[in-house]
């Protein structure tokens, strides 16, 4: 797959000076790397929380009364938050 992107010079002559420093072959390695970091992290800070849930008291059961009621919650918080 081939992505292009625009940046302003100066951004690109940072990214080429830390792309060469860390040493990666090329720009497209170094942003490669920086994705998949990212993603890494985020999969991590989504363990985390729910390993914070599983935690954080006694079971309940998921059942369809719950997800009704979780849904509605949902909508209202949406609504108040004025997000679409």
């Amino acid at each position: 797959m081939t992505l292009q992107i625009s940046l302003p010079d100066a951004l690109k002559q940072i990214i080429e000076k830390q792309a060469a420093q860390a040493g990666y072959a090329n720009v497209s390695a170094y942003v490669e790397a920086l994705i998949e970091d990212d993603l890494r992290r985020s999969v991590g800070q989504i363990e985390a929380e729910l390993i914070k849930g599983l935690d954080s008291g006694q079971p309940i059961e998921a059942d369809d009364a719950f997800w009704a009621g979780f849904r509605t919650r949902y909508k209202e918080r949406l609504s108040r938050s004025g997000k679409p």
